[in-house]
């Protein structure tokens, strides 16, 4: 079976799978169906939360699938894909004469009119203007070339290569020899790991690792409390580069100004209109996943730093145990008879959120660490009773 996963970017910058399915084949009915999937996992209303973009190759059948199944979703072409044909459908003196300036053009046009021209002019002086195949790239450069598709949100992303990275990440852990049952422990074991990356950055965020701050100016110091560490930098380049611009102000409104910019001691430079709309794009803040939650029994899931802590110390204890309880079938068994009967005394909690039912939820939760740290022997034994002892003290309380 064909393994088709939908790679994305969090809040820290990192590469994540936001989900996976297998299909049959790569017709336009199985990707249809692997998109409609995407959009019933989604929270609340599916065709308002439809991802804004998808980046895919020029796969005839995928492009008639998100046309159908993602109207909303604005859908762009991998350019890495399409640079790397360069080679193929040119010859190798006019490649080796004339992809550097291609290739400037498609990245450098700051503009949609002056991609044209510049596309215009390369072709003609390099002969090339008769070229089918850059006929049909320019055709569709409104779903690939930056300068043309760079109003979409794409959190930085322009081709596939997070997914190909992905690829490699998971061939430490799964491989075509593996059976069903066998992918879906490894790959589950993959992922796992991948989270541990993101709880580390969580960690880093809940305890105030301060950013770097150079300026002394307050619009850095608030950028450094609000941004994660990763695009608080990445944020922080932009603004030391602002300071060799200049700026006018031609108008503004209630709503928006827009400013003339034009770089400082250089007279070739061309202006640029900027239009000023918003500071803060909640995408890439510490609070990005801040928002109401709910469980599968529709209870309100409460995100607090206490809580980030307290998941964090707990996921890392999770994670050891069914590493060190994947070596048997018996200790697998036994890891889940615990966990069985551990999730079982928490449905009495569920829905109660006095502050008497969250110390006893606290105290059921060390139980079960205590447990993870065991030897199996010990585990045994004491499972059942450490969840008993923990019954009994709510029914004191």
């Amino acid at each position: 079976m064909i393994f088709a996963p939908f790679t994305g970017v969090n809040n820290y910058g990192q590469t994540i799978i936001f989900a996976c399915a297998f299909l049959n084949d790569e017709t336009a009915d199985s990707f249809v169906w692997l998109f409609k999937e995407l959009l019933n996992g989604m929270p609340g209303n599916a065709s308002e939360n439809a991802p804004k973009m998808i980046i895919t190759d020029q796969d005839p059948a995928m492009t008639k699938a998100i046309s159908e199944a993602l109207p909303q979703t604005f859908h762009r072409y991998c350019s890495w894909h399409i640079l790397n044909k360069f080679s193929e459908k040119l010859d190798a003196i006019k490649y080796r004469d004339y992809y550097q300036d291609f290739h400037s053009y498609i990245w450098n046009s700051s503009s949609r009119e002056e991609f044209d021209s510049r596309w215009i002019e390369i072709t003609e002086k390099s002969g090339l203007s008769d070229n089918k195949w850059l006929e049909s790239i320019y055709e569709i450069r409104s779903s690939w070339i930056p300068a043309h598709v760079n109003h979409i949100f794409s959190a930085g992303v322009s081709s596939s290569q997070r997914a190909e990275s992905q690829h490699s990440f998971f061939k430490n852990y799964v491989s075509d020899q593996n059976s069903l049952v066998e992918f879906m422990v490894q790959f589950k074991r993959g992922l796992l790991h991948q989270c541990h990356y993101k709880l580390e950055e969580d960690h880093i965020n809940i305890d105030h690792e301060k950013s770097k701050t150079f300026m002394s100016l307050d619009i850095e110091d608030h950028m450094a409390k609000v941004y994660t560490r990763k695009l608080f930098y990445e944020v922080q380049e932009q603004l030391k580069e602002s300071f060799k611009y200049k700026l006018e102000l031609l108008r503004e409104n209630v709503t928006h100004c827009v400013f003339k910019v034009m770089r400082k001691n250089i007279d070739t430079c061309k202006s640029r209109e900027l239009t000023y709309k918003k500071y803060i794009l909640k995408r890439w803040t510490k609070t990005a996943r801040q928002s109401l939650m709910l469980d599968y029994d529709g209870i309100e899931v409460k995100d607090n730093k206490a809580l980030l802590a307290r998941r964090t110390k707990l996921f890392q204890h999770a994670t050891d145990a069914i590493d060190k309880a994947m070596v048997s079938d018996e200790a697998s068994q036994l890891f889940m008879e615990c966990l069985d009967a551990f999730l079982e005394n928490l449905k009495t909690l569920i829905g109660n959120e006095s502050g008497q039912s969250a110390v006893v939820l606290e105290t059921k939760i060390d139980a079960i660490q205590h447990i993870f740290n065991e030897p199996n022997q010990v585990r045994a034994k004491g499972c059942g009773r450490r969840l008993k002892k923990g019954k009994a003290r709510e029914e004191e309380s």
